[in-house]
């Protein structure tokens, strides 16, 4: 299985090394039993060419896709995957780029992005949605779930839970360390013997 999350806004140097902040127990872990890239370039500076990148294997110059021209026919490596025989599961924004992405998967679970108002965070019902679906996916054996999330992107809904010290000296690092417990909450409900943890920033 593969379980491939992707964080809007994640910085590298937030999660790794001696000047970080945040309180990353799960990343740690992850981090520790795993691949760490500390020379990871993003091929564009915006959400989608980036993401463009990472799903198709291929620069923004090569395909000219971006946030804006993405188009359903493209192939990226879910139709790899598919191939093989794997369910495929997506958990992102309403996005018209994340709508064309997630077009071919097996089910998708698109949550509200563009008013802020009603913006949905993890704990606005994200985080137990994908935990659902976590306990769901044992019965489609091999599957691959991308998620992207956008709780670094939006500080101003930091739980208030997390507006302490003790997990960072800034709202950005508050959260991170938020996110942090949500990925705890999805270990356990994967097996890490056969599933390959992936997690990314955009760019």
């Amino acid at each position: 299985n593969v379980f491939f999350l992707t964080i809007d806004s994640l910085r590298s140097d937030k999660c790794f090394g001696t000047t970080k902040s945040a309180k990353t127990t799960y990343i740690d872990y992850l981090i520790e039993r795993g691949v760490y890239f500390t020379q990871a370039i993003s091929s564009a500076d915006q959400t989608g060419t980036s993401l463009s990148s990472i799903f198709t294997g291929l620069f923004p110059i090569t395909t000219g896709l971006t946030h804006f021209n993405f188009s359903s026919n493209t192939k990226t490596y879910f139709d790899y995957f598919k191939h093989d025989g794997y369910y495929l599961c997506g958990c992102f924004p309403d996005h018209d780029f994340f709508i064309n992405l997630a077009s071919n998967l097996d089910e998708n679970y698109a949550y509200i992005y563009n008013k802020l108002e009603s913006w949905k965070n993890l704990s606005g019902g994200i985080g137990n949605s994908i935990i659902e679906k976590l306990k769901s996916l044992k019965q489609h054996e091999p599957w691959l779930f991308v998620i992207h999330i956008m709780d670094l992107h939006n500080l101003f809904a930091l739980p208030e839970d997390f507006r302490n010290n003790e997990f960072g000296e800034n709202d950005y690092d508050k959260m991170l360390s938020f996110i942090d417990v949500w990925i705890g909450k999805f270990l356990k409900e994967i097996n890490l013997k056969n599933t390959l943890i992936v997690i990314s920033s955009d760019h």
